[in-house]
Order: structure tokens, then sequence, then C-alpha cells
């Protein structure tokens, strides 16, 4: 008899038997298990994990599996990068230039978040074609929008003279746009239609200019996320994320408190092996300016002078110490200095600087300039400054204290003082190259030209450059104390299997928290930078040249079931261009969107798509081989109520335009859940297995083999 265990697996039985083919026994519980791990997780399990699994004995114990993987952070990873293969997300521009988008991870991340919380998919259509316009003063609709600008960007061909050659660089952009647009929620190649007529499927080349209408206000570039009016909307949520993460925060802290003490005791009993760093420039002091590592001696400038073995720096206007230029190149560093300050209500003078000779680029151990009593990493425009969110100097004291800035090639930035984490390191977005040649240490003064804010009163003991970022080891090394850091590995290795699950679980809902935060505080993001609509010519044979009709925003007649004319003017604002877009594609009416979405989580779970061209539902594109399911799944996306109610009538319907609920009904599947081994009277029949008498074996993508070695 055919194993049922919910209606996928009568469709597919139907039409496995009426084929005359067998249907595969179901796959041993090990192997059962690594395809899930893998296919949701894109991760193989743990050995604890299926351990558990295989000694769980509970007639639910696969359903459970699959609800607890679903609800794992690194679902929205996997399918999140799914997605983004789908809609060709890339993080540079391509073309010639290929400049790195540094603010496209929004997006990235958005698409993660929306898979784990289980976003609507209609909604998740409707925000990354107008989320902005729908949701003006939302942050993350506003990222959403990534979407139609994921794409490469031909910078040079938008910026060049030829008037006629940028209309043509247009026009491949917004066929881009339409293409991408159709393709992945429709399953339509509508961009086949920008010079004729399509040649197979029923969409003109009038329809593609009024959807290229449509989208005519979409535009390249960054903006900024968060409005005036979304601020004061996001502020309570805000307050609300960063009380949830401290709350986080605290409970991780409380888990490996006991850990990093038992190592901490263990570290003290045992004398450090670590070596003090040799700097490439030191300066002692004793008696002279002198640079006791190499040739960087510095000059003196106003009243700066060397007294009882100590530079003293008096604040004022000419007051500072200048060296040599730099024998190397300075791009990761750590700048050292021991240092007492002549007052704690000084504002933005630097201890020790590394600069340009103008001033224009630097690097600095800077004191109260932004936040009163606190150190911070000063930099030209603040553009490598954050808070370190610290304590305050609390009271002058003859005796020095040690500030040591560490710039880490991964743009981090970490402060330490007297051989201690200061407040909470942080990441840059960029690192500062300082050539060999062209770039000298300052003592006393922030940057060039001296004067105002930027000069330090204060007495400096010693003072050295590294030209690597010292470890937090070598840090406390550097000023004699035993080292209080303790690396998270270090942690782990002291963790059973099951507090190490246990630490994991609170590290995902801290960094959760941290994402969100990210995503709702607003900044720079790459998504739409809208534009007043051009008109949309009807272009001859898609020649710019060959202007005809202007056109209104519309869309395809084919669809029967929706108006494809949006009733708008040639001069509508792009809001309501996009908005009609996103209403349309994203209806319950529309047949297309639901069955295509369908078919690419049934592909990455079987390896091929109910249709096998999940970009193309056309006729050039493949006939399903199920249509029925395809259509079974559809209305089960959208209308999950029809099917509850006959089999519970007592129960809560399901929410709609769940993407997870349609991961359940195919994993459950006694279809999914068949061994992979050969049959060979049913390869006679269909050698493809495209009727699914077997689990196609599937290979795993880098990432994921990656990943798995990463993880052993």
């Amino acid at each position: 008899a055919e194993p049922v265990r919910n209606p996928i697996d009568q469709f597919v039985a139907a039409a496995r038997v009426a084929r005359g083919l067998p249907h595969s026994p179901q796959a041993d519980r090990r192997t059962l298990a690594r395809r899930l791990w893998f296919d949701l997780l894109g991760l193989p399990p743990a050995p604890e994990d299926l351990e558990a699994f295989m000694g769980d004995q509970s007639p639910l114990a696969w359903e459970n599996l699959v609800d607890r993987l679903l609800e794992r952070p690194e679902y929205g990873e996997r399918w999140g990068r799914h997605w983004l293969d789908i809609v060709r997300f890339g993080e540079s521009q391509g073309f010639e230039r290929d400049k790195l988008r540094g603010n496209s991870w929004q997006y990235r991340d958005w698409v993660v978040a929306a898979f784990n919380r289980d976003l609507p998919y209609d909604e998740f259509v409707r925000l990354q074609i107008a989320g902005d316009v729908l949701r003006p003063d939302d942050p993350l609709a506003v990222i959403a929008t990534g979407f139609l600008v994921a794409a490469p960007w031909d910078e040079v061909g938008q910026s060049q003279q030829s008037q006629a050659m940028k209309m043509v660089v247009r026009q491949d952009e917004l066929e881009d746009i339409i293409g991408a647009t159709a393709q992945t929620f429709l399953g339509l190649t509508v961009n086949c239609a920008r010079c004729h007529d399509h040649k197979f499927d029923p969409i003109s080349q009038r329809e593609y200019y009024q959807i290229s209408a449509a989208l005519a206000g979409v535009r390249h570039g960054e903006r900024e996320c968060l409005s005036d009016a979304g601020r004061q909307a996001v502020a309570a949520q805000q307050a609300e994320v960063q009380a949830e993460l401290k709350v986080r925060q605290r409970r991780l802290d409380d888990f490996d408190r006991p850990h990093r003490e038992a190592l901490l005791a263990q570290r003290r009993q045992t004398p450090s092996s670590v070596a003090v760093p040799a700097p490439i420039a030191a300066w002692e002091f004793n008696g002279d300016l002198r640079d006791s590592s190499a040739g960087m001696h510095g000059t003196a400038h106003g009243t700066a002078r060397v007294e009882n073995g100590r530079l003293l720096l008096e604040g004022g206007a000419e007051t500072r110490v200048e060296t040599e230029l730099l024998a190397r190149e300075l791009r990761e560093k750590s700048l050292a200095v021991w240092v007492s300050l002549e007052n704690l209500e000084q504002q933005g003078g630097a201890a020790i600087s590394v600069q340009s000779p103008s001033g224009a680029v630097f690097d600095a151990i800077v004191y109260g300039e932004r936040e009163a009593g606190q150190w911070m990493a000063g930099s030209n425009g603040f553009v490598r400054s954050q808070s370190f969110q610290a304590g305050l100097e609390t009271e002058r004291s003859p005796a020095s204290v040690q500030i040591t800035l560490v710039y880490g090639l991964d743009q981090s930035v970490t402060c330490y003082r007297n051989g201690r984490l200061y407040g909470v390191p942080y990441r840059a977005g960029s690192l500062a190259t300082f050539e060999k040649g062209k770039a000298q240490v300052v003592f006393g003064m922030r940057h060039s030209p001296p004067g105002g804010n930027r000069m330090l009163a204060c007495a400096i003991d010693r003072a050295a450059v590294f030209d690597r970022a010292l470890s937090p080891d070598e840090v406390a090394a550097l000023v004699g104390v035993p080292s209080e850091f303790v690396t998270t590995d270090q942690v782990l290795a002291r963790l059973s299997p099951r507090e190490r699950a246990a630490r994991n679980d609170l590290v995902w809902a801290a960094s959760q928290s941290q994402a969100e935060l990210a995503l709702i505080s607003g900044g720079r993001v790459y998504a739409v930078n809208p534009s007043p609509p051009d008109p949309t010519h009807f272009l001859e044979r898609g020649n710019p040249q060959l202007k005809r009709d202007v056109l209104t925003p519309g869309t395809l007649r084919a669809v029967a079931s929706l108006a494809a004319d949006f009733e708008l003017a040639v001069d509508a604002p792009d809001a309501q261009r996009r908005r009609r877009l996103a209403e349309w594609i994203a209806d319950r009416r529309n047949p297309l969107t639901p069955r295509v979405i369908v078919n690419r989580l049934w592909q990455y779970h079987f390896g091929a798509g109910l249709v096998d061209t999940p970009n193309d539902f056309g006729f050039n594109g493949a006939r399903p081989t199920h249509p029925e399911l395809l259509d079974w799944l559809a209305a089960e996306l959208i209308s999950p109520e029809l099917t509850s109610s006959l089999t519970d009538p007592s129960t809560e319907p399901p929410a709609p335009w769940s993407l997870k609920r349609l991961h359940r009904l195919i994993l459950n599947s006694a279809t999914y859940r068949q061994a992979s081994r050969n049959l060979p009277e049913a390869q006679k029949i269909d050698a493809g297995n495209r009727y699914l008498w077997r689990r196609n074996p599937q290979r795993l993508e880098a990432e994921a083999v990656r990943d798995a070695i990463l993880l052993v």
C-alpha cells in the first residue's frame, strides 16, 4: 500500500501509480535527521542532537524535530541565502568599477529576519516592491526595497556624456528591475518583451512598457532609512529592544561568569608565558625625545619639554611634540600611552595621534571630546569614532593611566585602560592607512593645525606604536598585569555539549536583539532612492531614439482574474505606481504568485521543482509534473483555513501566507521521508525521478560544505 501521511502523498501516489512506479521505503532515522538539518539549516546535526532524536520514541518525534529546527536562527540564514540568490543580491555594484556597497547588508539582514519570524509572504512581497511608500516611517519597510536595486549598477554608463548612451543604460537598468520582479514573484520572463511581443507567452511589448512605467521612479542609491516622523514612532520600540538586549546580555554574562572566574583563578596561579610585544617606535622620555626602537625622534614645540623622565605638555596653542615621518606603512595598528591628565575637565585633546602632516587624516587617543571624562578613538570627521560606553575618569592623580587603542584589519576598534578592556569594542566601518614617509606621530595634539580644543594638558611617561593589532594578552603583558581577558573559545572548551547548546540559545537571543536594533536605528541604506518618474514611451524595437506613445502604468492582461490597467495618469507619482504594482502581485487572486513560491520551496527540498524551471512558468518553461499538487499547495498557502476547518473545526485556523506551514506540510509527508536508494525497475520508467519514486540524492552547496567543516 502507498504510504500516506498528508494530502501531498495522495497527489504523488496517484501520479506514480498511473505510471506503474513503486514507492521507496522510509529512510533510516540517521539519514532523515541529516537530511532535515542540511535542508533547513545548511548544517549537520551535532552528535548530541542526533543521539537525542535517535532515542526519541515518541510517535511525534519527527514532527517535533521539524518544529524545533524551523525555530532555529540558522533557518532564516539558510533560506534567506536561497532568496538572495534568486533576487541577484550582491554587495558590490559590478561592472568595471565594482565598488563595494557598504550599506547593502541591511537588506540581507532584513531577509533573514523575515524568514525567521515567518513574515506572511504577501507582505514580504509588498514590502520589497513598495515598502517605502506603504510604510514611509518604518525603517524596515524602507530597507526591504533593497530588492529592486540589488543588482549590478553601471556607474560609468550612468555618468557618461552621451545622452543617447545614457538612455540605453537606463533602459538596461529598467529591464533588469522588470525581469527580476517578474521572474522572482510571477515566474514569467517579461523582460523578453522589451523589443517585441514575447515570442512564446501572451505578453505584449506594450505591457512591458506599462510595467516599466510602474517602476520608472526606481533609482539606485543610498538613503536615510529613518524619517523624522519615523524616529519618533520607533523610539518606544528602540527602548524596548535595548531593554530586551540588556536582559539577554546579562543572562549570557551570568552564564559565562563562573567559567570565566575559574579560568582567571587558574591563570593567576600560572606565570604568564606571553612576551611583551615589540613596537615599531617607542619613546621613554629619559631626558630626550628620541625613539628608542627606530628613528622617529621627536621635536618639541611651544613649551613642551622633558623633565624627570616625563614629557610635560601644558595644553597651550603651540605645545606639542611632532616626530619624524613613518618609516613603514601603518594600517592595522596599536597606540599605547602612559599619561597623567592635568585636569579632568578637558574636552578634545589627544595624548598620542598618528596623522598625515596636514592633519586631514588621523587616528588618536582622545580625551573628553564627545563624552566628558571618557576616552575615545579620535578620527577625521569622526568616521572611525564611536562611544566605548565606558566609565569616567573620576580623579586626577600624579600616577599615570595606561591607554591602548587597537585597530584591527576587520575594522574593529578596541580600547584598554591599565591592561583591562575599556567599555565595548565596535566596528568602525573603515580603517585608515598611513603611508610610509607620509605620516607622523604627534603628542599632546589631536591633529594639525594646532590650537582650539585639540591640545591636551598632561604628562606622558611612555608611548609606543605597533604595526599590528595587539591581542588582549599582549596588552596585559605590555602593562605588566595578568590578563583578565577570557576568549569565548576558552569558555566553550569548559562546557559540556548540553551547556554549549544552552549557551548557543542565549547567544542567538542576544544577537537577534542586536540585529533588530541595528535595523530600526536608522542610518544610510542601499535601497530604492525614488525620483519623479520620467514619461514612459513605447519604444519601437526597444530603441530609446524611437519613442512612440506615452504609456500609463499597468501590467499583464493574461492574468484575467485581476485588472491590468492601474487607472493612473501618465504623470502619477512613483508612490502610486509602485503601490498598485505591489498590490497586484501580492493579491490573493493572482494565480502565479503563490504557485511560484511553493514551487521554489519544493525545488530546494527535492532538488527540482514541480515546475522544473522555477523562473519560467511560461510556454518555454517545463510543464508541471503534478499540476493538481501545485494548485493544492498554492491554495494551502493562501487559504489554509479551508483544510483546517475540515480536519478540526474547533482549532484556530492557521495564518495565511505562512511559509513555515508549507515547510511542515512538505517535510512531514511520506514523500519527503523516502529513502534515496535506486530501484532499477523504476529507473527504466522514470530515469529522472520526476514522479518521486525515491528521494533524489542532492549535492551540498559549497557554503554548506564549508560550514559543515567548520562545525567539526
